[in-house]
């Protein structure tokens, strides 16, 4: 009987001494988090890509929730714009418009969600375009990652 109890009571201080050392991490792992501020959106950077008929010059998210997009068109034909959809945190917003691009142009989109935006957020962006003496539509989507300003 008494290697029974000497085998318990080493069985026991095995478990408290971890369980203590378990929450020794626990709490210094607790107070880091706090400490620094740590969120897991700041550190996906802000990107725009676009598949290969435009490049995404540069972009811009208001707190308004307006995103704003200046392309190149890299297609090599003249084309017209007529409508961009964006998506994000759960609203979908579909714009119609007519704009012509000449072959190597620029030209500015945008979207505007009418919600306030206060954290990084992910647009899904697709816009859709007619190249030049063509009568069927071509889709080009991309995605978007910023914080508003």
């Amino acid at each position: 009987m008494d290697v029974l109890v000497k085998k318990a009571q080493a069985a026991l201080e095995f478990l408290m001494t971890y369980g203590w050392a378990l929450i020794a991490i626990t709490i210094v792992v607790g107070a880091i988090y706090l400490a620094f501020d740590i969120n897991p959106k700041d550190r996906i950077p802000d990107s725009c890509s676009f598949g290969d008929s435009f490049y995404c010059k540069d972009f811009t998210i208001s707190k308004a929730g307006v995103l704003t997009m200046n392309f190149k068109n890299t297609v090599g034909v003249p084309l017209t714009v007529k409508s961009i959809t964006c998506v994000a945190n759960g609203l979908t917003v579909n714009s119609a418009v007519s704009v012509p691009v000449d072959s190597g142009g620029e030209f500015q989109l945008s979207c505007d969600l009418g919600k306030v935006l206060i954290d990084k957020t992910k647009f899904s962006v697709s816009v859709l375009f007619y190249k030049q003496g063509m009568s069927f539509p071509s889709t080009s989507d991309g995605l978007v990652v910023g914080s508003p300003i």
